[in-house]
C-alpha cells in the first residue's frame, strides 16, 4: 500500500509540476547530459525557454534516425562494420532525436550483442538491425522490445538461439541454455527476488532468494527450440538474411510439455511461437522485471547509485503508466529524468549521487558542445573500443563493458557506492582518452612509450643496473 500511495502521488506530481518554473543554464544542462549525447548552447537556451514536460513532449514525436538505411547508402557492403560505427558516431552527434539514441545506447547496454563475437564480427548490417531494434522500442513497450530482441538475427547467433533444435536424448542432445540462462539473468528479472524498491528479498535465515534454477534453464530452453534464418527452411544453415526475424522450424521444435518460472505451465503440442509467446508474457510479467530493468536505465542516464525510492517510483510506472499499461518505456523514461532525484539529487546523500561518464559519453559531450564537424561529413573514428574500452555494440561479453553492480575498490566500496563506469577506467584508456582525435592520440602514445624509455634508460644510469 504504500509503495501504491507513492506511484500514484508521483504520477500526480508529473501531471501537475510547474513545467514553466524557471530553469537555470546550469539545470538545463544537467537535464541534457541525461537526456542526450551532450548539451549544446542551444539546445540549453530552447530548454529554458519551453520547459522539461514540453522539452520530452518534442523528442518523444521526433522521428527515429536509424542506422541501417545510412550504413546502407554508405558502405562498402554489410561486412563494413567500421562505417556502422562511424554511423553510429554520427547519429549520436547530429541526430535530432537525442533522447530516442541516447536511451537506445543505455538498452544497448542492457540487452546486449556484440560485434567482437567471431560470427557478428564482420556482419554489419546484423548490428545495425538490431541497433535499429533498439531505437525503434525506446520509447515503446518493453514486451514488444524483448520479442524483437528475441527474433533478432544477430541476437539468434549471438546467444545461439537461431539453430537451437529440440532435445535427442538417445544422441546426447540437449537444448542449447545460453539465450534461455541471459533473458532471465540479464535481460529481464536478475538473479535474485526483488522488492518494488531494487533491494532483495530475503528468507527467514536472512538469504537471498534465487529467481529461477537450473532446471528453469532447461526447460526454458527447450521453449526456445526451432528458430532459424529468415531466408531458408533448411535446418541448420546458417544465417544470411540479417535484416528479417528469425522464423520457426516446427520439426525442430520441442513441443513436450514444460514447467517454467515460478511453476508456469507449457502445454505439450503447441507451435514454436505459441511457446515463445508464453515465456515471453511469463517473464514480462514478473515483479522484478520494473526494479531490474528501472534501475538500469536510471544508471545509465542518471545516477549510479538510486536511493530506493526512486527506483521504486520508477518501477511503479513500469508496473502501471497510469492507464493501467504495464512496460511503457516512453512512461518509464520521462519518469527517469522528471523524477525529484534527478533534478535536485539526494538531499540526504550530495555526495553519493551522479555518476562517472563512461569514455564514448566524455567524447560526445566534448564533440557537441563545441559543434564537432568532418570535411567530408563523416567521422572516422571507428574503433574507441581499442583506444578506450568501449564503443557502441563491442563489448567484451554479454556483460556488457562493466557490471551494473561494481563498486571500485577504496572509498567507493567502503562506503557501499556503485560505480560501474569505473570498471573499465584504467590509466591506458585515460591517456588515450586525453588525446585530441585518434591521430593525436596514436602520437600521444609514441610519445609517452618514448618518454617511459628515455626514464628507464636514465634509472639505469643512475642507478648503475
Amino acid at each position: 500500500m504504500k509503495h501504491r500511495f507513492r506511484h500514484w502521488l508521483f504520477l500526480l506530481l508529473l501531471i501537475s509540476g510547474a513545467a514553466g518554473a524557471a530553469i537555470s543554464r546550469n539545470d538545463a544542462a544537467r537535464f541534457l547530459t541525461q537526456a542526450t549525447f551532450g548539451p549544446t548552447s542551444e539546445d540549453i537556451n530552447h530548454l529554458r525557454q519551453i520547459g522539461y514536460r514540453a522539452w520530452l513532449n518534442e523528442q518523444f514525436k521526433q522521428d527515429p534516425g536509424y542506422h541501417l538505411p545510412t550504413l546502407r547508402l554508405t558502405a562498402s557492403g554489410r561486412k563494413d562494420i567500421d562505417r556502422r560505427m562511424e554511423v553510429w558516431w554520427e547519429k549520436s552527434l547530429w541526430g535530432q532525436d537525442q533522447l530516442r539514441q541516447r536511451v537506445a545506447f543505455a538498452l544497448s547496454q542492457i540487452l546486449v550483442v556484440s560485434e567482437n563475437s567471431t560470427l557478428l564480427h564482420q556482419q554489419a548490417y546484423a548490428t545495425a538491425y538490431y541497433y535499429d531494434l533498439l531505437v525503434q522500442d525506446a520509447f515503446g513497450n518493453f514486451r514488444t522490445l524483448l520479442e524483437d530482441v528475441t527474433l533478432s538475427p544477430a541476437m539468434g547467433v549471438y546467444l545461439s538461439m537461431l539453430g537451437n533444435g529440440k532435445p535427442d536424448p538417445a544422441h546426447g542432445i540437449r537444448a542449447d541454455e545460453n539465450f534461455a540462462r541471459e533473458s532471465m539473468q540479464l535481460f529481464t528479472i536478475g538473479l535474485d527476488e526483488l522488492n518494488p524498491d531494487g533491494t532483495p528479498k530475503l528468507d527467514d535465515t536472512g538469504r537471498t532468494i534465487p529467481t529461477y534454477s537450473q532446471q528453469d534453464i532447461e526447460n526454458l530452453a527447450r521453449v526456445f527450440t526451432g528458430w532459424t534464418s529468415a531466408d531458408t527452411r533448411v535446418w541448420g544453415h546458417p544465417a544470411r538474411h540479417w535484416t528479417r526475424q528469425m522464423v520457426p522450424f516446427e520439426s525442430q521444435h520441442d513441443t513436450d510439455a514444460k514447467t517454467i518460472l515460478g511453476g508456469v505451465q507449457v502445454p505439450a503440442g503447441q507451435t514454436a511461437r505459441q511457446d515463445l509467446k508464453l515465456a515471453l508474457d511469463t517473464l514480462f510479467n514478473h515483479p522484478n522485471v520494473g526494479p531490474f530493468i528501472g534501475k538500469q536505465l536510471i544508471q545509465r542516464l542518471v545516477t549510479s547509485n538510486p536511493s530506493p525510492d526512486y527506483v521504486a517510483r520508477v518501477a511503479g510506472v513500469f508496473d502501471d503508466n497510469g492507464k493501467g499499461v504495464r512496460g511503457d518505456l516512453k512512461a518509464v523514461v520521462r519518469a527517469i529524468l522528471l523524477d525529484p532525484e534527478a533534478r535536485h539529487g539526494q538531499r540526504d546523500d550530495p555526495q553519493g549521487f551522479g555518476k562517472l561518464r563512461e569514455p564514448v559519453l566524455r567524447v560526445t559531450q566534448l564533440w557537441r558542445a563545441f559543434h564537432a564537424r568532418s570535411d567530408d561529413g563523416r567521422i572516422h573514428f571507428d574503433h574507441p573500443d581499442l583506444l578506450f574500452g568501449e564503443g557502441a555494440l563491442r563489448s567484451p561479453s554479454v556483460f556488457n563493458f562493466y557490471r551494473p553492480d561494481y563498486s571500485p575498490p577504496g572509498r567507493l566500496s567502503a562506503a557501499g557506492l556503485q560505480g560501474p563506469e569505473f570498471q573499465i577506467t584504467t590509466d591506458p584508456w585515460l591517456v588515450n582518452l586525453a588525446g585530441p582525435g585518434p591521430r593525436g592520440i596514436k602520437r600521444l602514445r609514441q610519445q609517452a612509450l618514448l618518454l617511459f624509455r628515455k626514464k628507464i634508460i636514465h634509472r639505469r644510469v643512475v642507478l648503475g643496473d
